[in-house]
């Protein structure tokens, strides 16, 4: 049974920290030094407010982290269509249609929509 997500998972934003601009990042992983834990928490703040915090009060690392209405908001003419249990993104342009491939959740399609339109320079 898939996991619904509400957010990108850790490896996800690392991805689209180098597509999108961070400030549309409008959630944060947040790494508290303790000990030798390295374990990344989910914070609801945006990425830009967070990252404040890096070197205080034992916050040793912030990385952005996107919502599912933040990852809608940059894609262009989209529509995020379900069929059965499968969900993807269909953009369109003035001449083409560009899709992805099937996913549990729209976390995950939304992501690789991204990463489509960036390598495709439309974006």
């Amino acid at each position: 049974m898939a996991t619904i997500r509400a957010y990108t998972t850790i490896e996800q934003s690392r991805k689209l920290a180098e597509i999108l601009p961070l400030e549309s990042a409008d959630m944060h992983y947040c790494l508290e030094q303790r000990g030798v834990a390295t374990e990344y928490e989910i914070g609801v703040t945006n990425f830009n407010y967070a990252k404040r915090f890096k070197g205080i009060c034992n916050i040793a690392d912030v990385q952005p982290a996107w919502s599912l209405a933040a990852l809608l908001g940059v894609i262009p003419d989209y529509t995020l269509q379900k069929i059965g249990k499968d969900v993807f993104v269909v953009y369109e342009t003035g001449t083409a249609v560009i899709g992805t491939n099937d996913y549990d959740n729209p976390i995950d399609a939304c992501v690789a929509m991204i990463e489509k339109l960036h390598e495709l320079n439309l974006l």
